[in-house]
This record gives C-alpha cells, sequence and structure tokens, in this order.
C-alpha cells in the first residue's frame, strides 16, 4: 500500500519524517510527491530532498518531480495511495476534487497525523 508526502513543508520536517519511519516500519510503501523540478538552477538543488529520502530508505525510483504541475495530474494516472500529505491547499483541493487519494493537510492542521492514520485503516479495509 502507497502513501504519498510532499517535500517542502511536510517531509522536510521532522515530525513528518517521524511519521514517516512509522509508515515504513508498518510496512507501507512510502512515496515523495513534490512539486519541484528534477534539476535546479545548481547541482546541490535538490541535495536536501535526496538526503532525507536517502535517510528514511527511500529509493529514488519513489521521488516524483511534478515539474510544477499540479500533482493531481500524477495522482489520475497512479491512484492507488492511500494518502497524499502536503501544505499547499490548492494541491489538496485539485487532488481530493479529482482523484481518489485522499488528500490530508498539513498546514494548519494539528491533527494531521491523526488524520493518516485514520487513512491508513480505512486504505486497510478496502
Amino acid at each position: 500500500m502507497n502513501v504519498s508526502f510532499d517535500f517542502d513543508g511536510t517531509l522536510s520536517k521532522k515530525p513528518v519524517q517521524d511519521f514517516a519511519r512509522y509508515c515504513i516500519a508498518q510496512g507501507l510503501t512510502v512515496w515523495i510527491v513534490t512539486s519541484r523540478g528534477r534539476k535546479g538552477v545548481h547541482e546541490s538543488y535538490n541535495f536536501d530532498l535526496f538526503k532525507v529520502a536517502e535517510t528514511l530508505g527511500i529509493d529514488q525510483s519513489r521521488i516524483i518531480f511534478t515539474e510544477g504541475q499540479l500533482k493531481k495530474d500524477y495522482f489520475k494516472h497512479y491512484p492507488d495511495f492511500i494518502f497524499h500529505l502536503d501544505d499547499d491547499w490548492i494541491e489538496l483541493h485539485e487532488i481530493e476534487t479529482h482523484t481518489e487519494v485522499k488528500a490530508i493537510p498539513i498546514f494548519g492542521n494539528s491533527d494531521w497525523e491523526q488524520d493518516c492514520y485514520n487513512a491508513i485503516r480505512n486504505g486497510n479495509q478496502t
């Protein structure tokens, strides 16, 4: 079962990294779906992202760069995700409105972790 995390403002934060470790320990496949481009202006542009992915044990093949396109376009083609956690309200609205993936906000949502647990529990029942 797949779960997905945005990077900037989401998986870049330690509490979210700890939750991603929990997901991995539970046997879930963790992906990073980011609006970033694969290549930035500088060679080290995605160093922080790759470092977190490596630390968590997320293979680079499970990092999706949408190159500035809305993430809903990715999830429309790959709907087998339990949830996507993000801090961008536009991304969340578009994912929730146009895909089957549960979009969970982290920004302004002190219950984000519980929302993720609930989505995992509901995903296990389908």
